[in-house]
C-alpha cells in the first residue's frame, strides 16, 4: 500500500512544471522586479549626489569664511592658429628679448603700412604689393630681423595671393585682414 507521502513524491517527480523554462508571467514578474530595483538604486544615487553636493558647498563656505572667496579662473581664450605658428618663430629668434620686441613692433608697423598699400589704387597687382612691402621693409626693419617670422608670413601671403596677377577686391580685403591680424599679433608678442 502506498502512503500519502510516496504519492506526493511521485506527483512532484512527474509534475509538468518541474524542469521547464519559466513562463511569460514569471519573466514579466522578473523584469518588473528588476525595474523596481533600478528605480530604487536611482533614488539612492540621486540622494547620495545631493548629499555630496551639500557637503561640498558647506566645505566651500567654510573655506571661503577662513580665506575669502577664491576668484574664478579666467576663461581660456580661443587659440589663434596664425599666432600659434608665429610665436615659436618669434621665440626662436636669436636677438635679445628687448631687441626682438623692438623688431616685432617695427614689423607690426610694416604690416600696417602693407594694409595701406593693399587698398591703394596705385597697387595694381600682387607683385606690386609685395614689391612695395619689400621696399618698405628695408627701411622699417632691415633684412636680418625676425627672419623666421617673416618666412612664416610669406607663406601666409603666398596662400592668399597669386604670383603676379591683378589684385581683386576680395584679395585686397583678405590681405588687409591678414596684415591687420599680423600687426596685432606682433604687438602682443612684443608686450
Amino acid at each position: 500500500m502506498r502512503t500519502p507521502l510516496a504519492f506526493f513524491a511521485l506527483c512532484v517527480a512527474f509534475s509538468p512544471t518541474q524542469g521547464t523554462e519559466p513562463g511569460i508571467d514569471d519573466l514579466l514578474d522578473k523584469i518588473t522586479g528588476i525595474r523596481k530595483q533600478r528605480a530604487e538604486l536611482d533614488k539612492q544615487e540621486a540622494a547620495a549626489k545631493a548629499d555630496l553636493d551639500k557637503k561640498r558647498r558647506e566645505q566651500q563656505e567654510r573655506y571661503d569664511a577662513l580665506f575669502g572667496p577664491q576668484p574664478k579662473p579666467p576663461e581660456p581664450k580661443p587659440s589663434d592658429p596664425l599666432r600659434d605658428r608665429l610665436k615659436p618663430a618669434y621665440d626662436a629668434d636669436p636677438a635679445q628679448l628687448d631687441k626682438r620686441a623692438a623688431h616685432a613692433k617695427d614689423l607690426a608697423e610694416l604690416y600696417r603700412q602693407g594694409a595701406g598699400y593693399a587698398t591703394d589704387p596705385a597697387t595694381k597687382s600682387s607683385g606690386d604689393l609685395l614689391t612695395r612691402v619689400r621696399e618698405a621693409s628695408a627701411t622699417v626693419i632691415g633684412p636680418t630681423a625676425l627672419v623666421a617670422v617673416r618666412t612664416a608670413v610669406a607663406a601666409e601671403l603666398g596662400a592668399l595671393l597669386p604670383t603676379d596677377e591683378p589684385l581683386t577686391d576680395l584679395q585686397r580685403a583678405d590681405v588687409v585682414a591678414l596684415f591687420t591680424r599680423l600687426a596685432a599679433i606682433l604687438d602682443a608678442l612684443a608686450g
